[in-house]
């Protein structure tokens, strides 16, 4: 079993930059492919504040903003290493994802609203799907909370989808 290797990254490229202030990351490493997530809660943090000693949990010469860090990290490592336990398939992308939109995660009806708020976001004319689309998949949003507010993932099953058929046909 392989599980994610995330870390805290400071001016991950090690450009000068004129404030002399640089961004947190963490830093995700998973079958050979690496990704960074900048942590955008921290403030940009100066060299010269910068300890880097993640062995310790120590980061920055501030201690509020240590224990942020090392909780953004811990959670995210939790998350990510939970889902290889469980046997979902995980992947740098959906860590990034978790990390941006944790609530995408938590039930079906989450990952199905935030599914239809960004269907067409960052897609081209051709790509983007038509008015008559999101109006049929907002009313299934409404469907779906009528019928049940919070199904979770591991609920769905055969069994559920024909409850919620009957429930749609009997209206």
């Amino acid at each position: 079993m392989k599980f994610p290797t995330i870390t805290v990254q400071h001016n991950r490229l090690g450009y000068t930059s004129k404030t002399g202030l640089y961004s947190v990351y963490l830093r995700c490493y998973f079958k050979g492919k690496t990704d960074y997530i900048r942590i955008s809660e921290i403030p940009k943090v100066a060299d010269r504040d910068w300890v880097g000693d993640g062995g310790r949990g120590l980061y920055v010469n501030n201690f509020t903003i240590n224990q942020k860090i090392t909780e953004i990290l811990n959670e995210t490592r939790a998350w990510a290493h939970s889902q290889v336990m469980k046997g979902n398939h995980v992947t740098i992308r959906l860590i990034k994802e978790q990390f941006d939109h944790p609530e995408v995660t938590e039930s079906f009806n989450s990952f199905a609203k935030f599914f239809v708020r960004t269907m067409n976001k960052g897609k081209n004319e051709f790509e983007k799907r038509a008015w008559g689309t999101i109006q049929a998949y907002q009313s299934f949003l409404i469907k779906l909370d009528e019928f049940d507010e919070v199904i979770e993932f591991d609920d769905i099953s055969p069994k559920l989808v024909a409850a919620f058929d009957r429930n749609l046909r009997n209206g």
